[in-house]
């Protein structure tokens, strides 16, 4: 009867509601209106709206970051975005809230919500095809992006929710800490959307043994998921900021440390775009 209850009160009740009772003390984000023209129009750290040049209407994606918070690496991508012909909406879901890369203690299920917030941004451009919108997620924010495509996010249990056209992630775990210890992230579901996973060798938190098995069985049953896994890469293998730097590994404990790793850098890229345009259509 419980469960037949919270179900009926899922059907009913909006994304807005189901945001505020669950982040009560976190603020929705403000998302710019007006878009920087280029890639080289990017040189702010932080929430960042970006667009190639002409009228559209473009695909876009929406980035969220690492523990990091905004930094220089995230607005790297946001240019490559660009440069491929996409809008770009890179999500500083921490610095408004006063939350600091030291904690990292923002819910994954307000980072969702950040995402789904920023992808209904987008939608109201008019340089913006609504149906051709992706997500992006680095670490944390690669956590979320499973979250929400397995159905973990809350928000995503209401009728009136639709899958990103795709989604690519970038070191992301395929466990996470339950109330019995680490929990397998696709146990009970699939993804909802096209899924591509890029992965460190010698990430000891978003490690390559457990996910391999996952996206293995997942796709044996059909669903639209593939993945890289760079040898030898570490977590953050795409932080060139932030090379040198040594962090918790918040999930199975212990310390990682970040190693940039230009070869693997441009080949995910590659990989990523490629991976949208053939879900979502060529941008240009």
């Amino acid at each position: 009867m419980k469960q037949l209850i919270l179900g009926l009160v899922l059907t009913i009740m909006s994304i807005g509601e189901l945001a505020a009772q669950n982040n009560q003390t976190y603020a929705d984000l403000v998302f710019p209106t007006e878009a920087l023209e280029g890639s080289a129009a990017i040189r702010k750290i932080g929430t960042v709206l970006a667009k190639p040049a002409g009228p559209g209407p473009f695909p876009a994606v929406v980035i969220m970051q690492t523990c990091s918070g905004a930094t220089a690496d995230q607005r790297e991508w946001g240019r490559r975005a660009v440069d491929r012909g996409y809008v770009a909406l890179v999500v500083d879901s921490m610095a408004p809230r006063g939350v600091t890369s030291t904690s990292c203690n923002l819910p994954l299920s307000r980072r969702a919500l950040d995402a789904h917030d920023a992808r209904e941004q987008l939608k109201q451009l008019s340089y913006v095809d609504p149906a051709r919108i992706g997500l992006m997620g680095f670490s944390v924010g690669a956590n979320t992006a499973v979250a929400i495509t397995t159905h973990l996010a809350q928000f995503t249990q209401v009728p009136s929710y639709t899958p990103f056209a795709a989604i690519v992630t970038f070191y992301g775990a395929c466990v996470r800490r339950g109330q019995g210890g680490l929990e397998d992230v696709f146990k009970d579901s699939k993804p909802d959307a096209p899924l591509l996973m890029l992965i460190g060798g010698d990430d000891p938190q978003g490690r390559a043994s457990e996910c391999l098995p996952d996206l293995e069985r997942l796709k044996a049953n059909g669903a639209d998921v593939e993945w890289n896994v760079y040898p030898h890469a570490t977590h953050c293998f795409d932080c060139e900021a932030d090379s040198g730097k040594i962090a918790d590994n918040t999930i199975q404990g212990g310390r990682m440390p970040f190693t940039y790793n230009k070869a693997a850098t441009a080949d995910a890229a590659d990989r990523a775009f490629a991976f949208f345009a053939s879900r979502m259509g060529k941008a240009q």
